[in-house]
């Protein structure tokens, strides 16, 4: 989802003297190569927030915080026809009440072919920090025979010790528990929790993890889980420095969880390893792979320490871990490989990490880049610049984390451009 703060730099990049004696340090090169992109849809309503996935057919699902007026939020599919063409269905709109409000991008299947998800408000409980809100759901979206969608609240949250305002989607593990987080609740700041399936139909909490200073961060978000039943997440504040950090948790045998710092944010001058970050990833070898919308080393705007960064964290023995920087943004004139990425990147098989940022580029209006390692370095590649020509026909300010298909072509969002309220695009690299 694109951030205001993010936006509100468009305007104000400061392209500083120093930045080709700076490149000359980075381990990295860059290189430019445009890509083709296909709108394959222009959203009227509902207006995207990032995050498709795809099903086994190749249709991609999302979900938006807006929708058409007296809507909350909405699900929905771009379905792909035979002739090649592509069609949007909305499968449920969120009224705001006991159903939810204001859903999260980060949808996941399960075997049966339904949709799980969370929602940031609505639902049954009022929240006691904010008495005229609620503190948000779990839910359940399961097709019919007739194909419409029925919505089930698995889980609604109190704001108290179980958490308030989930902020991500969620991930799930073979027996089907479900894992998320709060923005907050749990008795400080924020939580990671567990829904386990009851015989009965019914869903039952347990908080892994309370957050509850600022060292060990602050609103966790975007779990991963690894295949020894590890979690991974991020917060966007807090730490050493409160510039976020990356955090485990592990299960024990006992049935509880203990928490790990991997890594805390600006920790290096001028928060050369960059600062807020937005979005994690596993390789098979469970090293991390993630961006920072902020900091790196080269100076680009007048209210950071830079336009943002992509990263390595390596595993070492125990809980040790080797950071890398591989690209520092806004490292070409006018920033051409773009500024400020956002969501987690995408990893091909074969170490290729795609990813968007949401301005940069040849309008500044955003990128979507490639990484890859040579011999002797990560090259990135801008791939396709969006808003090549105004009108935005082609959508602008592109969020979230890509989707990929098994011929290699990416999918994704803007939240702006096309017809008005964005649109869902094909990249073919």
């Amino acid at each position: 989802m694109t951030s205001t703060l993010l936006l509100t730099h468009k305007k104000s990049l400061l392209f500083v003297g120093r930045t080709f004696a700076i490149m000359a340090l980075l381990l990295v090169e860059s290189a430019s190569a445009q890509a083709t992109e296909k709108v394959i849809f222009n959203l009227g309503t509902p207006r995207s927030d990032g995050g498709l996935i795809l099903d086994s057919r190749g249709d991609l699902f999302g979900a938006s915080g807006t929708g058409d007026p007296g809507v909350m939020g909405t699900v929905y599919e771009a379905k792909r026809f035979a002739n090649g063409t592509w069609g949007l269905d909305v499968l449920y709109r969120f009224l705001g009440g006991n159903d939810g409000r204001t859903p999260n991008p980060g949808l996941i299947f399960d075997s049966a072919g339904n949709l799980y998800g969370t929602t940031q408000a609505g639902g049954a409980n009022s929240c006691p920090s904010e008495p005229t809100s609620s503190c948000g759901t779990v839910f359940e979206l399961s097709p019919t025979p007739k194909g419409e969608w029925i919505e089930k609240q698995l889980y609604n949250f109190a704001g108290n010790a179980d958490g308030e305002a989930p902020n991500s989607g969620l991930v799930a593990d073979s027996a089907g528990n479900l894992y998320g987080t709060t923005a907050s609740g749990g008795a400080y700041n924020g939580t990671v929790f567990e829904l386990t399936p009851g015989s009965n139909g019914t869903w039952t909490e347990t908080i892994l993890y309370r957050f509850s200073d600022v060292e060990d961060g602050l609103g966790p978000s975007g779990l991963i889980r690894d295949s020894q039943g590890n979690l991974y997440g991020f917060t966007r504040k807090g730490g050493a420095t409160e510039n976020g950090t990356i955090f485990k948790l592990s299960p024990d045998t006992n049935g509880t969880w203990t928490y790990h710092l991997v890594y805390s944010f600006c920790s290096r001058t001028n928060c050369s390893d960059g600062s807020l970050p937005a979005g994690i990833i596993l390789d098979s070898q469970r090293n991390l792979y993630g961006v920072t919308n902020y900091g790196g080393a080269v100076p680009c705007s007048a209210a950071s320490n830079g336009c943002g960064i992509i990263f390595k964290l390596v595993r070492g023995t125990g809980d040790t871990w080797g950071f890398h920087r591989l690209h520092t943004f806004c490292t070409k004139n006018q920033c051409l490989d773009g500024a400020f990425p956002s969501g987690a990147p995408t990893l091909q098989s074969g170490g290729t990490l795609y990813g968007v940022t949401i301005v940069g580029g040849e309008t500044s209006q955003g990128t979507l880049f490639k990484l890859v390692q040579t011999s002797s370095a990560w090259v990135l590649t801008s791939l396709y610049s969006f808003c090549p020509s105004f009108p935005c026909t082609d959508g602008q300010d592109p969020g979230g984390k890509l989707a990929l298909d098994g011929s290699g072509n990416l999918y994704g969002t803007t939240p702006i451009g096309g017809k008005g309220n964005g649109v869902v695009f094909q990249v073919i690299p």
